[in-house]
């Protein structure tokens, strides 16, 4: 048995033949220049016939206040909200995160922006509130601080300002 023979077969060295790398493309060449001028076509479509969506941001500073006011104390009965505790609950970040998300806040943004639509008559009928937050606002805070960051996205570049106004 020769070892130099085994030994020349399995080298790393590889060779490559340029003539049948060549005459491969050369015979192709119908369906590779179709192949790039459809990769090329695709993005130029895609971009001209998708909705633009602009977008609009804004920042607020949470507060985590000490103590909260109660009904109670404001009409005068303070003894009830020392009784009752009222005056020592803290607020919590997060309690505070959810009451900006709920829909008691930003119902009447949806209801401005639903107006503003069927103002331009651009679909404001078929709008629910549900899908108009899952789908045109971010809410989020930043991590490690109490800063709400909200970003609005809307097809509608006129509305964006308003809106966050």
């Amino acid at each position: 048995m020769d070892i130099k023979k085994d030994i020349n077969q399995n080298s790393p060295d590889i060779e490559i033949n340029l003539l049948y790398v060549f005459n491969l493309i050369r015979r192709n060449k119908r369906f590779i220049t179709y192949l790039s001028l459809i990769s090329l076509l695709i993005p130029v479509f895609t971009n001209n016939f998708s909705k633009k969506t602009w977008q609009g941001q804004f920042e607020i500073v949470i507060r985590k206040d000490k103590s909260v006011l109660s009904d109670s104390m404001v009409l005068g009965n303070d003894f009830a909200s020392k009784l009752i505790g009222f005056n020592q609950l803290p607020t919590s970040i997060n309690t505070e995160f959810e009451i900006l998300k709920s829909s008691s806040v930003l119902m009447p943004v949806f209801e401005f922006v639903k107006n503003q639509k069927l103002k331009s008559s651009t679909g404001g009928r078929d709008l629910i509130f549900s899908n108009w937050v899952k789908n045109n606002l971010d809410l989020k805070l930043k991590k490690g601080t109490s800063i709400l960051e909200l970003k609005f996205n809307d097809d509608d570049k006129e509305i964006i300002i308003p809106t966050l106004e």
